[in-house]
């Protein structure tokens, strides 16, 4: 197989978010640049230079409706959740090129069958105080943990939490190898859809690394505008100050150059 450079992959995810937009503008489906995209869209105008992904965000009734279009209708790329396919172990669902193949250093479960890929994240209604947001999205909390675990291959020491964390994240891994990640992921859903999205004033995500620091108020993520990323538009929050804020803090300002790095760690092949 042909391993694929960087510059190729960005144009390979350049290529899927062009495919993805173009439905969701076709059907009338919010979407929105969200993470690391967003933050390259608006400081740098695309990518981040050293980052090598694409993640958008939907609200949640959005997000069911682009699945079920995905369902019906040959799409050019190759739709991925746990409802395609039962390994799956991820809260969001990706769009992945037909003719790719990944191999990851440990996130690996799904044995590269997406191919390259971006990430496709819901949002759902949480509460209508912050608190009351965070109470309800910490009741998952302890599943969200199993399936971070489950990805792993093998269990490694982080490289960024403190050593007595280390007995802590080793359960989960010890306690996921034990999961169906599908059901564990219907339970989650589950109680994420008991709060309407467009009913909430603050929403957040299930899935998200950044956990409560995206609780906002639903309008930030409901509220939409157009925004350029490498020379095209795409659609993005009208309020991405409040969001990126959230996120990143000062994100203006460019971090450490031993910190310009990407933190995905695999290889991406033709097949």
């Amino acid at each position: 197989m042909k391993e694929i450079s960087q510059d190729i992959l960005k144009q390979i995810e350049l290529e899927l978010l062009t495919q993805v937009h173009e439905i969701c503008v076709s059907q009338g489906l919010r979407y929105s640049l969200a993470g690391g995209t967003l933050l390259g869209a608006v400081r740098h105008g695309g990518f981040i230079p050293w980052d090598d992904d694409i993640d958008i965000l939907m609200p949640r009734p959005d997000y069911i409706k682009l699945a079920e279009y995905c369902k019906t209708h040959e799409t050019p790329f190759r739709y991925m959740s746990h409802e395609t396919d039962k390994q799956y172990c991820y809260l969001f669902a990706k769009a992945c090129a037909r003719n790719t193949v990944l191999e990851e250093e440990n996130d690996n479960r799904n044995n590269g069958i997406g191919g390259v890929y971006i990430d496709i994240f819901p949002i759902d209604g949480l509460g209508d105080t912050h608190a009351a947001a965070k109470a309800y999205l910490q009741k998952c909390r302890f599943d969200i943990e199993l399936l971070v675990a489950y990805a792993w291959q093998k269990f490694r020491p982080s490289k960024t939490r403190a050593w007595y964390y280390e007995p802590i994240r080793f359960g989960f891994f010890a306690l996921s190898r034990m999961i169906d990640p599908h059901k564990v992921i219907c339970r989650i859903e589950q109680h994420a859809l008991q709060v309407d999205f467009d009913s909430a004033s603050l929403c957040g995500s299930y899935g998200g690394v950044y956990r409560s620091r995206e609780i906002l108020p639903a309008k930030v993520y409901s509220e939409l505008c157009d925004i350029p990323f490498e020379g095209q538009s795409f659609k993005a929050m009208k309020d991405y100050d409040a969001y990126l804020r959230c996120l990143y803090g000062d994100y203006m300002q460019l971090p450490p150059e031993k910190d310009q790095v990407s933190h995905h760690l695999f290889k991406a092949y033709y097949l």
